[in-house]
């Protein structure tokens, strides 16, 4: 049973090792926009203000951003062929960067 569950974790990071990097940008930047808010919510109102359940939201946000990526990727690998207009993996690299301008925009306010 370890064995199998060993393949299938491998299988999977196989599979999505064409997206890889974009899976690492989008969750250094969920990370640096929840640094940058605690930091402007400490710097503002103070340590009393901080209160780790709404970190929960960090989780649920991320695992939204990178279900959204994998799923673009597989319409990307599966319905379009690897390539839209010449550009391998186009429809993924454009959820990327779509999910990466909200949150330069979120840390920018």
């Amino acid at each position: 049973m370890a064995s199998f569950c060993k393949y299938l974790l491998i299988t999977f990071f196989v599979f999505i090792a064409p997206i890889k990097g974009m899976l690492i940008l989008i969750s250094l930047a969920v990370v640096l926009d929840t640094i940058f808010a605690i930091y402007v919510n400490v710097k503002l109102y103070g340590w009393s203000v901080f209160c780790s359940t709404k970190l929960f939201n960090v989780v649920v946000k991320t695992f939204f951003y990178m279900s959204t990526i994998l799923l673009a990727f597989l319409i990307d690998k599966y319905i379009l062929n690897e390539s839209l207009f010449g550009v391998k993996f186009l429809c993924a690299k454009v959820v990327t960067f779509v999910w990466l301008y909200i949150e330069a925009k979120s840390i920018d306010e």
